[in-house]
């Protein structure tokens, strides 16, 4: 997760987070703590990390999860536009650096990151600092972030599937063989069209 993840948290839940000074902050569960301190130390000398804690019991590690844990509660109430998008993990540096960039130019939102580095899954919030966000907001993010997920090879998609809200990016951007497949192995196994009606697929 990102400062600004931690700085939301902070203000909807005045959490103490002055000794937290970095833009980024990565939890890591281990369990070959030898081998995982040592690689650590390398991380640290190579200048990969800049400050390495570690839990030493269930508090503090309930403490160092309660900063992520919190990140969707914290925004909840300014109406967030989300996305949960995918890439290859040796492009998930190269997504938050460009909708970091975006963001920079695009002032009047704020972005709230947070994911799963291990498989390439990222959690995008997008918070419109005044008025809060109408369809045309709503649009130009949209089709911004999409451009900027599938130039990395990424998916619009991850851990929540398409559902309803994402049935209309799914089609325009999706490849079409990949459709066809779908729409053939709805037909062969649904013929009747009684699973899940109305959805993907209709």
């Amino acid at each position: 997760f990102t400062r600004y993840a931690l700085n939301q948290v902070n203000k909807e839940f005045n959490i103490d987070i002055d000794h937290l000074d970095n833009n980024y902050f990565l939890i890591i569960e281990f369990t070959d703590q030898k081998k995982f301190i040592d690689m650590l130390e390398t991380l640290h000398n190579k200048g990969h990390a800049n400050e390495i804690i570690i839990s030493t019991n269930n508090s503090q590690k309930e403490l160092i999860w309660q900063y992520r844990l919190l990140i969707s509660e914290s925004i909840s109430r300014s109406s967030p536009i989300k996305f949960d998008v995918a890439v290859p993990i040796k492009n998930i540096s190269k997504l938050i650096i460009k909708l970091e960039c975006f963001f920079k130019e695009n002032k009047k939102y704020t972005l709230i990151l947070f994911g799963h580095l291990g498989d390439g899954n990222l959690h995008v919030n997008v918070l419109k600092n005044e008025g809060g966000c109408k369809p045309e907001d709503i649009n130009f993010i949209e089709k911004n972030i999409h451009s900027i997920v599938l130039d990395l090879s990424g998916t619009l998609s991850a851990e929540h599937g398409i559902g309803l809200n994402k049935i209309k990016a799914f089609m325009h951007y999706e490849n079409k063989t990949k459709i066809d497949v779908i729409k053939n192995l709805k037909q062969f196994f649904d013929n009747k069209k009684i699973l899940n009606p109305g959805k993907l697929v209709k």
